[in-house]
């Protein structure tokens, strides 16, 4: 039998638990080891991206932006679909084209100094919507949790369903409501009209 102060160490270990699983709290796990030259935006980050493959295709941590900036700042190329990816998200790819030589790509001029064209008049069905511009997020992000914990398959609906009530204590449950064996059967329904009342009133006599 647990003494009361048994049971609070074990509920304050339990909440402190679901805490660091609730909030998303970075902590470091075994590292698989992965191939030499091998680069991604994750390799420092202590989330469910253990390979390139995995980080450039299905990374929960960094958006689609971030990744492009990453492999930018680092000199580092994506992979074909990311830049493929990032073309049709409308993200600044040049500089990974095979096509374009370095110093010709340093005197083209950036796609903020163009000037922009009409566009030409076309049919409402013809018209495409142009991509959204993603929108940078900061390191600070809160969303950056929950977003890891997706990596590893652990999503907040998940988590905030996950609640346990604790058992009632033995010789306090609640007393259900008991009906005397002897007792008549109620009935299906009730009318809306009340019983006549004994001995019934008398009427006016009809001879009258």
């Amino acid at each position: 039998m647990l003494t009361p102060r048994c049971r609070r160490i074990a509920a304050a270990l339990l909440l402190a638990a679901y805490a660091v699983a609730a909030t998303g709290l970075p902590l470091r796990g075994p590292q698989l080891p992965r191939a030499a030259g091998e680069r991604f935006p994750c390799e420092e980050c202590g989330c469910g991206c253990r390979s390139a493959a995995v980080c450039w295709s299905n990374c929960c941590c960094h958006t689609l932006a971030e990744r492009i900036a990453w492999a930018d700042r680092e000199d580092v190329r994506p992979p074909e679909h990311v830049l493929n990816q990032a073309q049709c998200a409308g993200l600044d790819v040049r500089r990974w084209l095979p096509d374009v030589d370095g110093a010709v790509l340093a005197a083209l001029p950036s796609l903020a100094d163009q000037p922009q064209a009409a566009p030409a008049k076309k049919c409402c069905c013809c018209q495409k919507t142009p991509a959204a511009e993603p929108e940078p997020q900061t390191p600070a992000d809160d969303s950056r949790g929950w977003r890891s914990l997706a990596c590893h398959g652990v999503l907040s609906l998940w988590v905030s369903l996950s609640v346990a009530l604790p058992p009632a204590p033995a010789g306090e449950e609640p007393a259900l409501p008991t009906r005397p064996t002897d007792a008549p059967p109620a009935p299906l329904f009730c009318g809306l009209s009340e019983p006549p009342a004994t001995p019934p009133p008398e009427g006016p006599d009809p001879r009258v």
